[in-house]
């Protein structure tokens, strides 16, 4: 999964089964973000998030990991 910095916008999204196959891809191709809104409108208020659990998401272990596509990279 790859999620914006600066937004949170989900980029990119690969979904594996009990496979290394992916059963599921999401790329995101084009995106506007609050277009024509000023900045100052809008504040993320997180302080009342908190860490979940991987195994509520079906991510069981590293065997399925798989480089991102895009990105700044190292």
């Amino acid at each position: 999964m790859t999620v914006s910095k600066e937004t949170g916008a989900l980029l990119d999204l690969k979904a594996y089964g009990n496979s290394k196959e992916a059963i599921l891809t999401l790329n995101l191709k084009e995106i506007s973000i609050n277009k024509g809104i000023e900045d100052g409108i809008f504040q993320l208020d997180t302080s009342g998030g908190q860490e979940v659990s991987n195994l509520d998401f079906n991510i069981s272990g590293i065997e399925n990991y798989q480089e991102k596509s895009g990105g700044d990279g190292p």
